[in-house]
């Protein structure tokens, strides 16, 4: 019988989630990268996504609240790993 070997990547790195811990509440910067109905979807340099309701941005003309690329400023109301 052959042996295997499992390598990976993910095993040395640490866990993004241990570094957003202590987040919640702050204001941080983030990339739209979807845009469906009732949502966006950003996500920070780190990889990490968040969902914001469109509801909660600002008023704006219809569809200018938000375009796929741009950079947005917001808070991390909560943390669900």
């Amino acid at each position: 019988m052959r042996g295997q070997a499992v390598l990976s990547l993910a095993a040395i790195q640490p866990n993004p989630w241990s570094l957003w811990a202590d987040r919640a509440d702050s204001v941080i910067r983030a990339r739209v990268t979807k845009l469906v109905p009732f949502w966006i979807l950003v996500r920070p340099d780190d990889g990490i996504a968040g969902l914001v309701h469109r509801f909660e941005l600002p008023p704006a003309q219809p569809g200018l609240a938000a375009r796929l690329g741009d950079e947005m400023t917001v808070r991390v109301t909560e943390l669900d790993p």
